[in-house]
């Protein structure tokens, strides 16, 4: 229920203390004014319930679920203030770490303000991955509001109901997951259970471009910020409502939310992030999108992938999560020994479901999953999952994008193992909606009894042997380090793994690896060909590109230290067989002066010897065949 909002106007010579006479309680509430951005900072009032106790604890997150990076979010608030009921200020002490401020008297404490500045353009060490950041910019029309980098809480209260009353420019539209009551032009208001679902609620204000449509029970919205107006929710609504809906299905045809909300800020085209990198973060109801402006097919092909793993997320770990995330301690957070679930097996249903609901062929699933094998050997193979995930945060931080790939190969595994054992009749998905039914958005399972729930859910199925165990599994391959046997685990399904073998894949970029391909002359500034091993038939044929090459351009935009990221990653998006491809470069000559050179060929297949690839048996029997149906679909 909404409750009714008294709005007064005050004269500017109005004093702190009749202000405050005359202005009733909010009920732990936050209030902030988006026209009203000085030097990147906003002011943010906050009117708790009353407190009984005499010092309170008030702080911002110093990391949130789904980053997987302590972030410390109270060094971007200043000018921390407490008042009482009549105006005067109460002491705030800040602690020595500066992650909190303790409020002494917080029995009279009646508000809370302070200024908080934007992350994406900070000056402070620790860069914060923009999904995950904030963006206060009047001058361009935009706000960013990761709310968890904005609104801080008072510790021991994070379970109170919190009203959001936000005051923003008349022609911007905020879009968010949170129920959201406008009240006129310039003022909206928000709703949320408690201090956890407000921060798991994203906000973007910016021109109202939003379409919707829907998926069995539940409405989708698409808002999006192009900032030369270039793309449109509409450009991008026709490759995110058919994986959508493909994923509905692949869940069964009922969707865990009434809502979900795709929220999308493009940088402009050739500007970098201060993080160097583009991506998204999952939330619960929405999902937040910093990516780089381009062409709409680019775009879209971006966010489609984005989406087919980002989107899986309300199932895991948002509506099936330990108690380290259902009670998310935002000070000092402790990690879940399950990345294996809330991460590898996303990114695992991202690549299955494509292909299961026949929007990917079979041969791309496996190549997919071949580049995952392949890009898992980077990573140190000797560590369990369970200890990876549980020291994602420091022991192991360098070693957490193995989530990504190891993870995803675990739990194709995991599905392989379960469909073989029950005749092709029990599966992941069969599981986890087993899962969800014993647990649940506000139920959460103990760490160390999942494996023991889940060779529950499969006994109980009465699908398996009564000698079968998912436990004895999980405990050997992802509670412990015994590597995957590929070759044996696919076979029953009419797939063959090999070591190494010749492949047929589109060349986007003419250099077949391009971590070790590329150099870096710091003399020009510019990126150079390390070597002719790296380049494929494509590259050194069709281009002609050389040992030493240095690149200056890339289809006509400028390419160097600060744009690679930018400029290589929007090709990769967009780039498709038959495209062209035109890369300028500087060129030694015969004297050793360096000359000026464009060369230019038609992207095609190429054949490339690669480690680790997954293919489709010949001639499978029909029992192969039934489980290959049974995994991969038609």
């Amino acid at each position: 229920m909404f409750k009714f909002i008294q709005t007064c106007i005050f004269l500017a010579g109005l004093t702190t203390a009749s202000y405050a006479q005359n202005m009733p309680k909010p009920s732990n509430t936050y209030k902030v004014n988006l026209n009203n951005v000085k030097n990147d900072k906003l002011t943010v009032e906050f009117y708790p319930t009353t407190q009984t106790a005499k010092t309170a604890s008030f702080a911002l997150p110093r990391m949130v679920p789904g980053t997987y990076a302590v972030y410390d979010f109270s060094r971007f608030a200043t000018n921390v203030q407490a008042f009482n009921s009549k105006g005067k200020t109460l002491k705030v002490t800040r602690s020595k770490d500066g992650q909190s401020w303790e409020i002494k008297k917080a029995h009279k404490l009646h508000k809370i303000s302070y200024e908080i500045e934007d992350t994406w353009d900070t000056d402070k060490s620790n860069v914060i991955f923009e999904p995950a950041g904030t963006n206060f910019d009047p001058a361009n029309n935009v706000f960013v509001l990761n709310t968890h980098g904005v609104f801080g809480y008072l510790k021991g209260r994070e379970k109170e109901k919190i009203s959001l009353e936000i005051n923003h420019p008349a022609n911007l539209y905020g879009s968010t997951s949170l129920d959201k009551m406008p009240i006129n032009a310039q003022n909206d208001n928000f709703k949320a259970d408690n201090y956890y679902d407000l921060i798991d609620a994203p906000i973007m204000y910016a021109a109202p471009d939003t379409v919707s449509f829907k998926v069995g029970y539940s409405n989708i919205v698409i808002h999006t910020y192009s900032p030369t107006g270039a793309i449109k929710s509409a450009d991008l609504l026709n490759d995110i409502q058919p994986i959508i809906q493909k994923q509905a299905q692949y869940l069964g045809d009922i969707l865990p939310v009434d809502r979900y909300v795709f929220i999308l800020f493009l940088n402009k085209e050739g500007e970098s992030f201060l993080s160097g990198a583009a991506g998204a973060l999952e939330h619960g109801r929405s999902s937040f999108y910093a990516l780089f402006e381009g062409k709409p097919s680019a775009i879209a092909g971006m966010v489609r992938d984005v989406a087919a793993h980002e989107f899986f997320h309300i199932i895991t770990p948002l509506f099936i999560h330990s108690e380290e995330i259902g009670n998310f301690d935002f000070a000092n957070p402790k990690m879940s020994k399950h990345l294996w679930l809330y991460e590898g097996y996303t990114e695992f249903c991202a690549q299955h479901m494509q292909t299961k609901q026949g929007l990917r062929t079979k041969e791309e699933f496996l190549a997919a999953m071949g580049d995952k094998l392949r890009s898992s050997k980077s990573f140190n193979d000797d560590i369990s999952f369970t200890d990876l995930s549980l020291g994602a945060l420091d022991k192991y931080k360098s070693q957490y994008g193995n989530v990504y790939q190891k993870g995803a190969l675990l739990s194709m595994a995991f599905e392989l193992y379960l469909l073989q054992n029950a005749d092709g009749k029990y599966n992941m998905q069969e599981l986890m909606k087993g899962l969800g039914e014993q647990y649940g958005k506000d139920v959460s399972f103990k760490d160390d009894e999942l494996f023991d729930k889940i060779n529950f859910l499969c006994r109980e199925s009465g699908y398996f042997k009564t000698d079968f165990s998912a436990k004895t599994w999980l405990e050997t391959y992802i509670g412990g380090n015994k590597k995957i046997d590929y070759a044996t685990a696919l076979a029953p399904f009419g797939i063959v793994y090999e070591k190494e073998a010749k492949v047929k894949e589109i060349s986007k970029f003419g250099i077949a690896d391009l971590q070790n391909g590329l150099d870096f002359d710091y003399k020009k500034m510019l990126l150079k060909i390390k070597s002719n091993v790296a380049l494929d038939e494509f590259g050194s044929k069709d281009l002609g590109l050389q040992e030493g090459d240095l690149l200056t351009s890339w289809n006509g935009k400028e390419l160097n230290a600060k744009t690679v990221n930018t400029v290589l990653g929007a090709h990769d998006g967009a780039a498709r067989k038959g495209d062209k491809l035109t890369i300028g470069i500087l060129r030694k000559d015969a004297n050793g002066e360096y000359i000026i050179k464009e060369l230019s060929a038609t992207i095609r297949e190429v054949e490339t010897l690669k480690p680790h690839v997954f293919n489709l048996m010949p001639n499978p029997t029909a029992e192969q065949l039934k489980l290959q149906k049974a995994f991969l679909g038609e």
